[in-house]
């Protein structure tokens, strides 16, 4: 006689074995269908057990790990939401009906997942509708989610005696969140590292002969961030792609317009749920993502293979970055206490964005304290810039721990302690404003502390950027005087933060998505105060170059008076 195969663990038995010699599993009680249950050689469709082993082979053992037939009693802790009550007790797991699974109080915000815990592993328990509880498609679904990139593994399926279904998971050891549940605005660069994750899972369904099936709008409670890494965490929708070709595409359109709804609320914080909002919003979105999500949404990709490579940017050259920079005492100060510094990468790989650093500091209370504040940074973002630098070109020898606009703020608060140490040991009022751009692939972000400027020119446009920390730029803000007052108010010098006067000091960062043909302008107020808006447009406008333009915007702050020192960078973006 045959070898008995045990449901549970599918470790093969004597033919007269009541338990399985691996886990213990009652082989007496199986049911009569699954005692007859032939080896799944030929599949009808639909069948994605049959399919999977077809391709991958058995599946014992199931998901990665041993299974042992005796497990203690797991807890569930269901996470915020109003519904109806969840039941104490859930048993009749499929693959481990032993299990006694017990819910606890409530923690966290996530929908409907719930943690489990056992002392020794923790796992994630999700409420599913419309999944049926056929051991076939179960262990489908465990041979699937342990075979793609970048999906969460299934363990087990209970069925509720009151007929809900739930999906326990891996849990994934690290912090995590529904993208969902927090709609928060992330850098373009970690948006396509995630769409790539979630894509090439979606790429691997497709492979198998699968879609993701997700019909609703959005659907984003199906991705999980783990760590730094994106996953599917719910397979329960997937189908069988169809047999007819125009079925088959549409399904592809389907899961490639999932992926294009993902990415457009990770760049911006929304979820749009209605297709009519998509024409006026897709314009603002960065290049780097913008053509990937527009052609998602217009559904003008065959495989999700194009809309990865779209997202690798194979077909999108970087921007490539050309600055100016000046400075000069002006018409009435002897001394310069204007400083800026720039840093940019020549070398490394051609296709790959390298980062580059402008900063324009100006002194207050002596010469040196812009110039001490324009070292301190620049020292303090070498290393990170470096480091980054490194990575890009492969020769990386740590993983880098802050993210762009963090370091951009940290460099900056430790150059506000440098500047306050050496206010403290010269006994003097030394200070210094300062305002900084940290461009890193097709995003700029940039920081200030006091009323040093940084503008966006772009289509003939010019947009201040850094809000200055000054009493007048304040009242304007508040509407109590207009905002040409701004420029003869008797106390427009008033600042109420800068660096160096005070031990810890708050800086603001704001990050831009550059586009070909745009410039930043980094300036101190010797110039801005000199030059009015329409005036920087027209230099900007007919310059040659940004140098060009620089030395423009230098002779015309002298010609309105020169009462200041000035400095000024410009940096453009083709």
């Amino acid at each position: 006689m045959d070898a008995v195969v045990c449901p549970n663990c599918g470790a093969e038995n004597r033919p007269e074995a009541r338990f399985c010699a691996n886990c213990r599993y009652d082989l007496a009680s199986r049911t009569l269908t699954e005692q007859a249950e032939p080896a799944p050689t030929r599949r009808p469709r639909g069948d994605l057990l049959s399919a999977l082993v077809e391709v991958g082979g058995s599946i014992a053992g199931g998901a990665r790990g041993k299974r042992t037939g005796s497990r203690p009693t797991i807890k569930i802790e269901p996470r915020l939401k109003e519904r109806s009550p969840q039941p104490e007790r859930l048993t009749n797991g499929q693959l481990y009906p032993s299990t006694i699974y017990r819910r606890t109080e409530p923690v966290g915000r996530h929908a409907d997942y719930f943690v489990a815990e056992d002392g020794q592993a923790h796992f994630l328990i999700r409420e599913v509708e419309g999944f049926s509880c056929e051991r076939g498609e179960i262990h489908g679904l465990v041979k699937l989610s342990a075979e793609l990139p970048s999906v969460q593994n299934l363990i087990d399926v209970v069925c509720a005696e009151d007929g809900r279904t739930y999906m326990v998971l891996t849990h994934p050891d690290a912090r995590w969140y529904l993208l969902s549940d927090q709609l928060d605005p992330i850098p373009p660069e970690q948006a396509i590292e995630w769409g790539i994750q979630i894509g090439q899972a979606l790429a691997g369904l497709h492979q198998y002969g699968y879609t993701l099936g997700e019909k609703r709008q959005g659907g984003l409670d199906k991705i999980l961030i783990a760590g730094t890494a994106a996953r599917l965490a719910d397979l329960s929708t997937c189908v069988p792609l169809a047999t007819s070709e125009s079925q088959r595409r549409q399904a592809v359109l389907d899961d490639t317009l999932f992926l294009a709804r993902a990415l457009y609320a990770m760049v911006s914080g929304k979820d749009l749920t209605t297709d009519s909002q998509w024409s006026q919003e897709l314009e603002h979105l960065p290049r780097s993502l913008r053509s990937a999500i527009s052609a998602g949404v217009r559904g003008s990709y065959i495989k999700m293979q194009e809309m990865l490579a779209n997202l690798a940017g194979r077909n999108l050259p970087p921007l490539r970055l050309s600055s100016g920079k000046a400075t000069h005492p002006g018409r009435v100060h002897e001394h310069n206490e204007d400083q800026y510094f720039a840093y940019e990468v020549s070398k490394g790989r051609s296709d790959q964005p390298l980062p580059a650093f402008y900063m324009v500091a100006d002194g207050m209370g002596g010469h040196q304290a812009g110039e001490v504040a324009s070292d301190t940074i620049s020292i303090a973002l070498k290393e990170w810039l470096d480091e980054f630098s490194a990575r890009k070109s492969g020769r990386a020898t740590r993983k880098l721990g802050e993210l762009p606009d963090e370091a951009l703020r940290r460099a900056i608060q430790d150059a506000n302690a440098a500047v306050f140490r050496q206010a403290q040991a010269r006994q003097n009022d030394m200070g210094a404003t300062v305002t900084a751009a940290l461009i890193v692939g097709e995003t700029a972000h940039v920081a200030n502390v006091g009323d040093s400027r940084t503008y966006l020119f772009r289509r003939g446009k010019l947009e201040q950027i850094t809000k200055d920390h000054s009493l007048v730029y304040s009242l304007a803000a508040s509407g109590q005087i207009d905002w040409d007052e701004i420029y003869t108010h008797p106390q427009r010098n008033q600042i109420y933060r800068s660096l160096g006067t005070e031990a810890k000091v708050t800086v603001d960062v704001f990050s831009i998505d550059l586009q070909p043909g745009d410039s930043l302008l980094l300036c101190s107020d010797g110039l801005w105060e000199m030059v009015r808006d329409p005036q920087i447009v027209s230099i900007l406008q007919q310059a040659r170059n940004p140098q060009d333009a620089c030395d423009q915007l230098i002779d015309a702050a002298n010609r309105g008076g020169g009462k200041d020192n000035i400095a000024a960078i410009i940096v453009r973006a083709d």
